[in-house]
């Protein structure tokens, strides 16, 4: 970390420029960065698609001889670092609605680049747990249930999505359970247990995964791009901080305009079927087969 910061910035503005000029495109480049006002410079330029069909449904079956099943909720959300389809920032939207309730010490937090990004990172350990605890322990609906943001940086707004897989007989069933459950959360269910417990991971997995080459290139890219206006050094240097900062309000205003309600959901339950003629194979040699793809998250899941 200590190297990473030390080279963040150090390259002056003027480094290749020969090269540059060079370049078949360098006065577009030139007007671009003349246009640019800093990290600041607002949201991002473009935005996701509209989420259409909120509130319905869809069943899809395809031909497979082994019985699958696998059921998806899934919602419209922000971006990695807080930013919604219009524009705004959920950030600016929870500072603007709290007025005059708010501290300074809230309004400082709140106003903090990384207070959306660690606050969703936060939100989605809860809702995983949650799941696990409802749909698998409670229910025995599933064996592997999952919750995540999509993790866009330079695009305005995104998607949340709730994978299930489960037995045929039980898919439909635990897609309900999994709308259940994020009802449940978007009704204010999120207590100083879950905020320590998620904060405990998350605080963890950051430190753990730091050591890694992946994850710091992956937390360097984009540092000093105007596309991104809440990455910065601080997305480094003020992780840990952040995560405890976070108070269990914080996540209830987010969770709020997240709008966790199944209005605002879409359910999709896939199985298969046999295909027409298909024949058992006879013997010990049966062949099984796991479930399609190799990560966790069901088959559709990259």
């Amino acid at each position: 970390l200590d190297m990473i910061l030390q080279y963040v910035g150090t390259i002056p503005p003027e480094t290749n420029r020969e090269y540059r000029e060079t370049a078949p495109n360098f006065e577009e480049v030139r007007a671009l960065e003349e246009s640019l006002e800093g990290p600041e410079a607002g949201p991002p330029k473009y935005s996701v698609p509209e989420v259409l069909g909120l509130g319905g449904s869809v069943d899809v079956t395809l031909v497979d001889p082994d019985p699958r099943a696998v059921a998806y909720v899934s919602g419209s959300g922000p971006n990695r670092w807080g930013y919604l389809r219009d524009g705004r920032n959920l950030a600016d939207v929870i500072v603007e609605k709290g007025g005059n309730k708010q501290t300074k010490f809230d309004l400082q937090r709140r106003r903090h680049p990384l207070f959306a990004h660690v606050g969703l990172m936060l939100i989605g350990e809860i809702v995983n747990r949650r799941l696990f605890s409802n749909v698998r322990e409670k229910k025995q609906l599933t064996y592997d249930a999952n919750f995540r943001f999509t993790g866009f940086d330079g695009v305005g707004g995104g998607y949340w999505l709730c994978t299930v897989t489960a037995s045929q007989e039980k898919a439909d069933a635990a897609a309900e359970a999994c709308v259940e459950t994020l009802e449940g959360i978007g009704r204010g269910g999120i207590g100083s247990d879950n905020l320590e417990s998620a904060r405990r991971v998350v605080g963890n997995r950051h430190e753990g995964e730091m050591r890694t080459t992946r994850y710091a290139a992956e937390m360097m890219s984009g540092l000093q791009l105007e596309g991104v206006a809440k990455k910065g050094p601080l997305s480094l240097t003020d992780f840990q901080a952040m995560c405890s900062a976070v108070t269990v309000e914080d996540l209830r205003a987010i969770v709020e305009e997240l709008d966790f309600r199944e209005c605002n959901f879409i359910k999709a339950v896939g199985k298969t079927v046999k295909p027409e003629g298909y024949v058992e194979p006879e013997g010990d040699d049966v062949i099984v087969r796991g479930p399609a793809g190799g990560s966790r998250g069901g088959p559709l899941m990259g």
